[in-house]
C-alpha cells in the first residue's frame, strides 16, 4: 500500500509519450500517433500479450511495507523512484487511468509485477488520492501495531 506520483511514462519501445518525434507538424497534440489512430485499431485488433508500458512513479508514503526484498517499495524511502509496469492491452483499454503528476493510492499484491518492479494485476486497486485518507490511514497502521505482533 503506497502514495506514489506519476512522474512520466516510457513505452517499451523507447519513445517517451510527451515527444513528438519528427513525424508529425509542431502543431500536432503529442500524445496523438501520425497519422491518428483510434486507440482501438493502434494494433490492427488487439495488442501483443507481451507489450508493456513503463511508468516512473515517486513514492510519497509507504503504508505497508512488503516483506518480499526484491519488492521496490521493500526499501523505497520518499520521493524514491520506482518502475511501475502495466500490459498495453490493459493501457488501451483505459485501465489503470493514470495521470501524470497526480497522486495516487496503490493497493496490490507483489506476485502481480516483474521482479524489482511494481505491477498491476486483476486483483491490484489503483485510485487517485483524497488528503483525508492520510489521517485515517495512519490510524489503521496504529492499530495493526497494537493488535499484530
Amino acid at each position: 500500500m503506497a502514495k506514489v506520483i506519476g512522474k512520466d511514462t516510457k513505452p517499451d519501445h523507447g519513445i517517451t509519450k510527451g515527444s513528438t518525434g519528427s513525424s508529425g507538424p509542431a502543431n500536432q497534440h503529442p500524445y496523438q500517433q501520425h497519422p491518428y489512430q483510434p486507440p482501438s485499431q493502434r494494433y490492427r485488433g488487439t495488442p501483443p500479450e507481451d507489450a508493456v508500458v513503463q511508468f516512473r512513479l515517486s513514492v510519497q508514503k509507504v503504508f505497508k511495507r512488503s516483506r518480499n526484498p526484491a519488492s521496490p517499495l521493500a526499501k523505497a524511502s520518499k520521493w524514491s523512484d520506482v518502475p511501475y509496469i502495466v500490459s498495453a492491452h490493459d493501457l488501451d483499454c483505459r485501465c489503470p487511468k493514470l495521470k501524470v503528476h497526480r497522486s495516487y493510492l496503490i493497493l496490490g499484491n507483489d506476485s502481480e509485477g516483474p521482479t524489482g518492479m511494481l505491477g498491476v494485476g486483476p486483483r491490484s486497486i489503483l485510485i487517485e488520492w483524497r488528503d483525508e485518507w492520510h489521517r485515517r490511514l495512519r490510524k489503521f497502521q496504529r492499530q495493526a501495531v497494537r493488535t499484530c505482533h
